[in-house]
């Protein structure tokens, strides 16, 4: 996604804490300040300092970014770790060594996720909006970060980027309340000692006043694990009456984007998740307090005690803000394209994109005025753009998602650049009063494809029930057309639900409301495991991880979808006989089965050494894929060189976009003009039950031939590699034989069976699922 708005370039620094020089930008332009490049806490709690230059200009906004990247291990970035950061205030004081004495204000928390078998190249960036903070960056800013860890980190790369410009109101003090770690349950010190009746003194300048509280609960006492896993909900009262609540519960954290990770990453938790920013609640107080005069804030834990010492805790940061008039009274800004965006496996938006529906905007209300309606232009880029009017109430600084009518997305999924934008055009009925922050681009994925006649295979686990899970399956109208609903399950048992669906968009979402998915380690031992996955044509065409948090969102279209056909139906070729040292050859030629189409991505041949090679393309490869039309083909010349005398045997492999035959194997015969073939199987049958399975499978076969003759079954994997022999042997003729093949030490995939009878064959898939 990107703002449009230019970019400097980014300032490598090293940890080193070097004083970066000032940098020039004009309104709308971005400036980078590295704070940490390239840093790996040690495996101690530990704080380190930066200190940069930040250009004395008017921030419209400020934004701290965190990059965490690997390699990870046991010990290194294997944890949930509070992570803080700082801006190290000056009180004008020195140290009995002369040095200054700041006074560390807390900007932004995270909890670093469960990484230690992360892949070697995972990285994912996290950011805050920090421009409250602004005023306190001078020339010369101290930041701190900490790292309350016991192993050594993954790397770290910390920077802001501060965008020139108005900001919605312009903070000009702070008032610390609190910024400790507090004991809660402990009869003998109970947390209220700690948080209520405090003051503090609001001046007469201040005419905007924002209370912002940083709240998370860790460790833990008795069956309740106090505070990090009990749901609590506090109050905050203004001149000891009570104005606010905070539901300090995060029960969210099986929704995280960055999934799945190693530890207990989905259970819900008392105000953050691992591997997330911890949010901060912020009241607009200017109604409650009164200038010149004392104002006492009472923050009211929910009552909990226990007859020893308590080593749960509330780690809270309080603050009181005061700001001059806010700049604007009808503004908003588009913070975020949710959908569509990109829908890479660890990005922030992986979990609702691709999509063929409704795209989703988030907005933010900058102005003094209630946001109760929103005027927005968007659509593809390139195509007519359309317009839509949102109607709501929003206070100012909060955000909404809204649901736009889905544009016309059929053209823009074959054009290369895919890009959507949006804009603001109008807040409360008027144009907006700062358009800095009104458009946004995003690039987007395309969805799946898919024919109409598919199942979907859901396998239980333990306690379906008793977790409350269910999926269904919605049309672009939003009517439900297929679920097995909560309540209604058995444990372990395999529901297979077969559709017939008609062209267009659909929406499959499977909901665990307990965050544990289908299949994760942490339940295992209680639960089992479930499985999700859509077949279709006897082919699994997607299968879902069970370590999914509280679900999984996939959206898909229906229609033609593309399919490989072989010109003249050749099951197989036979080239031969042919004397040693000679050569043979022969051409398949395969088109689109449908209007669809075909992309061919590379064909090859397998057991090269034997004495067969592939000749030729048309149209070549050389150039990468190649995309036919229906009507169109494309040509593969094979060649047979026999260099020992026998019966040799391979496969052409073409791999494609098929949905449900992804590398079609058309086997190879070929022997040398000393030996005998006896080839007098007419036809051969082979049958695979089911075809696809976790554990084991049926394989059916026989020939109908006046001589039974040899047959030779056996598994071939997507490069046509043998992995294993199932049958070699002599077969009656008109007899069936029958195989109960093991298959539960397989890796899973896509695999072939592939019957050869003499000179005939036959292939059927199967897949392999965990």
């Amino acid at each position: 996604m990107k703002r449009l708005y230019t970019l400097l370039p980014f300032l490598s620094i090293c940890a080193s804490l070097l004083l970066t020089s000032p940098l020039r930008a004009a309104e709308g332009d971005t400036t980078l300040i590295p704070l940490v490049s390239n840093f790996n806490f040690p495996g101690t709690p530990t704080s380190i300092d930066a200190k940069v230059a930040v250009p004395q200009k008017s921030w419209a906004r400020v934004v701290l970014k965190l990059q965490l990247a690997c390699p990870c291990a046991k010990g290194k970035g294997e944890w949930d770790y509070t992570n803080t950061y700082f801006i190290k205030k000056p009180t004008g004081a020195v140290d009995t060594a002369g040095k200054p004495v700041y006074d560390p204000i807390e900007i932004a928390r995270f909890i670093t996720p469960y990484w230690g078998s992360q892949p070697a190249n995972s990285n994912y960036t996290w950011w805050w909006d920090v421009t409250d903070y602004a005023y306190l960056m001078q020339d010369s800013t101290v930041f701190s970060i900490r790292y309350d860890g016991y192993t050594s980190s993954a790397s770290f790369n910390v920077w802001l980027e501060c965008i020139e410009g108005t900001p919605p109101y312009s903070v000009y003090g702070i008032d610390k309340l609190w910024q400790s770690s507090f004991l809660y349950g402990n009869l003998k010190d109970p947390i209220d000692n700690h948080l209520l009746n405090k003051h503090f003194l609001v001046d007469n300048n201040a005419q905007f006043t924002k209370l912002k509280i940083t709240t998370t609960g860790h460790g833990g006492y008795g069956p309740q694990v106090v505070a990090e896993f009990i749901d609590k909900t506090h109050h905050i009262a203004i001149n000891d009456t009570d104005r606010f609540t905070q539901h300090l519960w995060r029960s969210d954290c099986g929704s995280n984007p960055y999934y799945p990770q190693d530890g207990t990453w989905a259970y819900a938790r008392a105000g953050w998740c691992p591997g997330d920013v911890v949010p901060t609640w912020d009241w607009d107080i200017s109604p409650y307090v009164s200038h010149g005069d004392s104002t006492t804030l009472d923050y009211k834990m929910q009552p909990f005690a226990v007859d020893s010492a308590c080593n749960g805790i509330y780690s809270v940061a309080a603050q009181v803000m005061y700001a001059h008039k806010p700049n604007f009274s009808n503004d908003a800004s588009l913070e975020e394209i949710l959908a569509p965006n990109v829908a890479t496996a660890k990005t922030r938006y992986n979990r609702m994109n691709p999509i063929c529906g409704n795209p989703i905007i988030r907005v933010r209300n900058n102005g003094s005025a209630p946001m109760t309606s929103l005027k927005v232009e968007y659509g593809v880029h390139g195509q007519a753009m359309q317009t839509f009017t949102w109607t709501g109430n929003v206070m100012m600084m909060n955000s909404v998602d809204i649901t736009l009518p889905t544009p016309d997305w059929t053209s823009s999924f074959a054009d290369s650049s895919r890009q959507f934008d949006c804009r603001i055009l109008q807040t409360n009925g008027v144009d907006d009063e700062y358009p800095l922050f009104n458009s946004l681009s995003s690039t987007y994925s395309v969805p799946p494809s898919y024919d109409g006649d598919m199942q979907i295979n859901f396998r239980t686990n333990l306690q379906a029930n008793n977790q409350g899970y269910y999926w269904e399956l919605r049309n672009s109208s939003n009517e439900v057309v297929a679920t097995r609903a909560a309540g209604s399950l058995d444990d372990q048992t395999l529901y297979v639900d077969s559709l017939h669906l008609s062209p267009g968009c659909y929406t499959f979402e499977f909901v665990n409301p307990s965050n544990i998915g289908l299949a994760w380690w942490a339940t295992s031992g209680q639960l089992g495991s479930g499985s999700l996955s859509f077949t279709g044509h006897g082919t699994t065409i997607k299968t879902f991880n069970g370590d999914c948090g509280n679900g999984i969102y996939q959206q898909f279209m229906v229609g033609i979808v593309p399919q490989i056909k072989v010109v003249d139906n050749v099951q197989s070729v036979s080239l031969g006989p042919v004397a040693i040292g000679d050569s043979i050859q022969s051409t398949v030629q395969v088109t689109p089965l449908n209007s669809a189409g075909l992309v061919i991505s590379d064909v090859s041949i397998a057991a090269i050494p034997k004495g067969f090679s592939l000749v030729s393309t048309s149209p070549s490869l050389s150039g990468g894929p190649v995309t036919l039309q229906e009507g169109q083909t494309l040509s593969a010349t094979v060649q047979y060189k026999p260099q020992t005398a026998g019966k040799k045997s391979a496969s052409l492999n073409i791999s494609s976009n098929d949905m449900f035959v992804p590398k079609l194997i058309i086997p190879l015969s070929g022997w040398d003009s000393s030996t005998e073939v006896i080839d007098d199987a007419t036809t051969v049958h082979l049958q695979v039950i089911p075809t696809s399975t976790n554990s084991s499978a049926r394989i059916l076969f026989g020939s109908e031939a006046v001589r039974g003759g040899s047959a030779r079954c056996a598994i071939y994997d997507q490069l046509g590699r043998e992995v294993r022999v199932l049958f070699d042997n002599a077969v009656r003729p008109f007899n069936s034989t029958e195989i109960n093949a093991n298959v539960s030490e397989l890796v899973p995939g896509v695999y072939y069976v592939v019957l050869q009878n003499g000179s005939i064959s036959a292939t059927a898939p199967l897949v392999i699922t965990r």
